[in-house]
C-alpha cells in the first residue's frame, strides 16, 4: 500500500483517540459500542468506495468545517452540562455519532479511491485505523478516575480539540 495512503488514513483517524476518551467518560458506556462505531465506519467507507466517482462531483463544501461545527456544539453542550447531567450513551446515540464521525473517513476513502484506483484495502484500513485509535482513547480514559466535573471538562476538551483541528484543516 502506498505511503501516502497510510499517512492520510492515520492522520484522519487521530480524532478517534479523543472520541474514544470522550465516550469512555460518559455514563453507561459499553465497550461493544466501539465495535458498532467501527462497523458503521466500515459501511460508510464501503459505500464511499463504491460510489466515489459519482459522489465527488456533487460535494462542493469543506467537510472539515461541518464536522468542526458539530464537535464544537457537542463540546459546548458537554462543558456547560449541569452537575447531574452526564450523558447516557445508548445504541441510537452511538449510531448517530458513528455517522457523524464517519464523514471524514468517507471523504478520505473517496479521494484515495479516485487518486489511487480501486484498492479494496482503503476502506478496510480506514476502519481498522479508526478502531485502534478509538480503543486507545478508551483505554487512556480508563485511567482517569476523577470527579464528574473534571471528567466533564476533559470530555468537552476532547471534543473542542477535534473541532479546532477540523477548523484549521489538520483533521
Amino acid at each position: 500500500m502506498n505511503i501516502v495512503i497510510i499517512i492520510t488514513v492515520l492522520l484522519v483517524s487521530v480524532d478517534a483517540l479523543f472520541i474514544g476518551m470522550y465516550l469512555k467518560l460518559q455514563n453507561n458506556f459499553k465497550h461493544h459500542y466501539l465495535l458498532l462505531l467501527a462497523f458503521i465506519k466500515l459501511i460508510c467507507c464501503m459505500i464511499a468506495y463504491l460510489l466515489a466517482s459519482v459522489i465527488m462531483k456533487y460535494i462542493n463544501f469543506d467537510i472539515n468545517f461541518l464536522v468542526g461545527i458539530i464537535f464544537l456544539i457537542l463540546a459546548l453542550e458537554t462543558f456547560f452540562a449541569g452537575e447531574n447531567k452526564q450523558k447516557t450513551i445508548n445504541i441510537s446515540s452511538i449510531i448517530l455519532f458513528g455517522i457523524i464521525i464517519s464523514l471524514d473517513g468517507v471523504l478520505v476513502t473517496m479521494v484515495l479511491t479516485i487518486d489511487f484506483g480501486q484498492i479494496i484495502l482503503i476502506p478496510l484500513f480506514v476502519t481498522i485505523s479508526h478502531l485502534l485509535f478509538l480503543i486507545t482513547g478508551s483505554l487512556a480514559a480508563s485511567y482517569i478516575e476523577t470527579s464528574y466535573k473534571l471528567q466533564n471538562t476533559i470530555s468537552a476538551s476532547c471534543l473542542l480539540t477535534i473541532a479546532i483541528l477540523n477548523f484549521i484543516g489538520i483533521l
